[in-house]
């Protein structure tokens, strides 16, 4: 009985994932803009609005399931300036793992220097809720319709901490705790990179350039 329950469950939880993703598909999928689309606004309308966000995720998340739909996600709305920028450093991370999980990382240390190098440009010491590189001077302490309604210490703009060690450096666990990892390494056209991953038993070093790879590590 106790197997029978399990199996009925089973079946009706794949029902309803099929029920789930045919009907996203065709409510916010537009085959002639190569986009999901935003939104349904409050009247039950499709928002003909294209962002980056389901976009994105839909690609981090492997809900784009094949290649010539990533490519298509990628071209007609990442990579087009067309499409509304990303002005917080918490989305901007998963834009950029994105790209890196489309090996695009000579693209993604561009943005990170201008992005995170832009607020440091701009005088930051610590990085902030959200930074749009056309604003000048107080509008960069504004939101929320308030004059100084940012946080200007803002702990979800440590992005390229992770996106360093995961993309970069190229460390990735392949079981829990790091007890087993692989590391594939990225330069992006650097000459030499070096740097840390923290994991529960101490640090893996990565060194990678001149066609080298070393690798330190404290277990695993």
């Amino acid at each position: 009985e106790e197997k029978a329950a399990m199996d009925a469950g089973t079946e009706r939880c794949g029902l309803l994932h099929r029920q789930l993703d045919s009907g996203i598909r065709k409510l916010y999928y537009s085959r002639e803009r190569h986009a999901f689309l935003h939104a349904i606004d409050d009247e039950g309308r499709v928002d003909p609005l294209v962002t980056k966000f389901p976009n994105m995720f839909a690609i981090l998340y492997d809900y784009a399931d094949d290649d010539s739909t990533r490519q298509d996600l990628l071209r007609h709305v990442l990579l087009n300036p067309s499409v509304p920028a990303v002005t917080t450093p918490y989305m901007h991370f998963y834009e950029l793992e994105t790209l890196c999980r489309m090996g695009m990382q000579p693209k993604v240390l561009s943005e990170m220097k201008a992005y995170w190098g832009g607020m440091l440009r701009e005088g930051a010491t610590t990085f902030w809720e959200k930074y749009n590189p056309g604003e000048h001077g107080t509008q960069h302490l504004a939101m929320y319709g308030r004059p100084y309604g940012k946080s200007l210490c803002h702990s979800w703009g440590a992005a390229p901490l992770y996106i360093i060690g995961r993309y970069f450096l190229g460390v990735y666990p392949t079981q829990a705790g790091y007890e087993e990892y692989e590391v594939r390494p990225a330069t992006a056209g650097l000459q030499w990179m070096e740097g840390d991953v923290p994991t529960p038993f101490g640090k893996i070093h990565v060194e990678a350039g001149d066609g080298t790879v070393a690798v330190v590590s404290d277990g695993g």
